[in-house]
């Protein structure tokens, strides 16, 4: 099993900058625990994985988040003490053999509630992970906002300790309370003389480049799982925040999660290779599209010739047969993706090759009913009066654009010069037509 922690300092960043893309050669990743998520929003980070979250009340700080390769057992949110509960900061889920709980630990900040109030949080944490380990073993992660020794630190940094917020003497005879009760730090554990193991840096004075940190982030094993660890690395090299995440392996002898996990990476196996098969049919089709607007404009021009002399019936196949054709339906589907135009209600974008692919490949046109719309608020740039703006779908824009293809042919072959596919900004909209028989006549 390997288990991923990392403080994001606000998830919504790290996806619109796509940081998580970072993670891939670290596959596969059974458990990944995100702390410090700040929304309320439950967006999907990464794909394939359950999402659980636990966001604060406070709609923007604290917040754990923690995704699952395998559906777990149960999931535990908070101490179930409403005072510590209200920020979102422990989130636990339970496997067949072990608990894993992802942890985000307040800081003092300096005033005397706020070291109150920890410290009474590491006393209410600490009796919860002593009750789970009484029922198996437990894995705890994340922030945990404390150095446990002066190895912690960087070396340069000559501050008294009672003067460091997450340094100071109660917060580290807090964490020590943990290791007396039996827990072990599993990166000291393999690595009990390394220095400059940092996974916080601060964003002030360049000290990331300088490599000035603290380790504030751990993993925390029960003793039953002491021989199962196999390594703890640290990840520097991922960036997106002012922590770094780390990774454990371990041996967790589970049959059950075992045979849920051999499953799971078979169909992501297929999937990869549904995804190759696309990615090649994409490209392949790709390098004829100029071809394809050739024949695209050859069809509208007898389509035009047809409706010119009133064969209905041999407009309506050539319509059926435009709609119906892979190669124009590839052609909707790259004008609607180049476009850059926002998601509508399903939240689909068509960014990668199978992605397009696949849309093409769906984009079925008989018995269609089109998605509803998305209504946002706008301003416009002249005066910034507020405005309601329709969104649709991408597959509703990509049949209306198919829609235009076919209609165009209306009228006198004089027309012709219009037929091709626009090449303008993309304006077209989804109308009650969308309900009604796509084909002319």
């Amino acid at each position: 099993m390997r288990i991923l922690t990392w403080n994001l300092s606000g998830i919504k960043s790290c996806i619109r900058r796509n940081d998580f893309s970072q993670l891939e050669p670290l596959k596969t990743l059974d458990v990944i625990c995100f702390q410090e998520t700040r929304t309320p929003d439950k967006l999907t980070a990464i794909e394939g994985y359950h999402h659980f979250w636990y966001p604060s009340s406070d709609k923007h700080s604290s917040g754990t988040l923690t995704l699952s390769l395998v559906e777990p057992e149960d999931v535990i949110y908070g101490f179930g003490i409403p005072e510590f509960d209200r920020e979102g900061r422990v989130l636990t889920l339970e496997f067949g053999s072990l608990f894993i709980v992802n942890t985000y630990m307040p800081r003092s900040q300096g005033s005397i509630y706020r070291e109150e109030f920890r410290e009474k949080w590491d006393e209410a944490y600490r009796s919860f992970l002593m009750e789970l380990s009484s029922r198996k073993p437990v894995i705890a992660c994340g922030d945990f906002n404390v150095t446990a020794s002066r190895e912690d630190i960087y070396e340069e940094n000559t501050r008294m300790d009672w003067a460091e917020n997450g340094y100071t003497s109660e917060e580290r005879s807090s964490l020590n309370k943990l290791f007396s009760e039996g827990f072990i730090d599993a990166y000291r554990l393999l690595y009990p003389d390394e220095k400059n193991a940092f996974t916080w840096w601060s964003n002030r004075l360049n000290k990331r480049a300088e490599d000035r940190g603290w380790r504030l982030d751990y993993f925390l094993v029960s003793p039953p799982l002491k021989d199962s660890i196999r390594n703890v690395t640290l990840h520097p090299e991922i960036t997106g925040s002012d922590h770094c995440p780390l990774s454990l392996d371990c041996d967790i002898c589970d049959d059950e999660y075992k045979k849920e996990y051999d499953q799971l990476l078979r169909e992501k196996r297929a999937s990869q290779y549904t995804e190759k098969k696309l990615a090649e049919k994409w490209n392949n089709r790709q390098r004829q599209f100029k071809k394809y607007e050739e024949k695209l404009l050859d069809i509208q021009s007898r389509i035009s010739a047809k409706a010119g002399l009133h064969h209905y019936d041999d407009v309506r196949n050539l319509q059926i047969e435009l709609m119906d054709d892979i190669r124009f339906r590839c052609l909707a589907v790259n004008r609607i993706a180049n476009s850059k135009a926002p998601a509508g209600v399903d939240g689909i974008r068509w960014r990668t090759g199978p992605e397009k692919m696949q849309a093409a490949l769906d984009l079925e046109w008989r018995n269609y009913e089109a998605s509803p719309r998305r209504i946002v608020d706008s301003k416009t740039k002249r005066n910034h009066k507020s405005r309601k703006v329709d969104i649709i779908t991408h597959r509703d824009k990509a049949i209306s654009l198919l829609q235009i293809c076919i209609r165009a042919g209306r009228g006198s072959p004089r027309r012709q010069k219009i037929l091709r596919l626009p090449s303008g900004p993309l304006q077209t909209g989804c109308s009650r037509r969308h309900h009604e028989p796509l084909l002319w006549p």
